[in-house]
């Protein structure tokens, strides 16, 4: 935006709409709108709206269920994430050890793309079926 804008129009309390190199353009609300926004419900200012139109999800992957469906937040939003997180720091040395491996102080030649999504894979793995079923041990 340019400087002349916010004594222009956001200083004195007027929204402020600016083209972008996209298909859109931006909306800039005064701080004075905040309260505005925060009454609003949310069939008509929804954040989740916001994202599935600013990814545009619908034209790489055919639809916007999957910005749109929050279930994912919710569902993990149930488990304990404390031990989640305690085991993926446990699983975590042992990743490393497998994927990258070498002896302290020793350089190896690694893939980094490639090593990276196993120890993902490998994480992943450890918090989706726990220590018992992950078969990297």
């Amino acid at each position: 935006m340019r400087l002349t804008r916010y004594p222009q129009y956001l200083k004195k309390g007027k929204p402020v709409i600016l083209p972008t190199l996209g298909y859109s353009t931006e909306l800039i609300l005064p701080p004075s709108s905040i309260k505005w926004i925060h009454s609003m419900p949310e069939h008509m200012i929804s954040m989740d709206e916001a994202f599935v139109h600013f990814d545009k999800i619908c034209y790489s992957l055919g639809a916007n269920k999957y910005v749109g469906d929050n279930y994912p937040g919710k569902l993990v939003s149930t488990f304990d994430r404390e031990a989640l997180a305690a085991g993926i720091w446990d699983e975590l040395p042992a990743a490393f050890e497998r994927w990258v491996g070498g002896a302290p102080g020793e350089w190896n030649e690694i893939d980094v793309a490639q090593t990276f999504r196993m120890i993902v894979a490998q994480l992943t793995s450890r918090f989706t079926v726990g220590l018992s079923l992950c078969e990297f041990y």
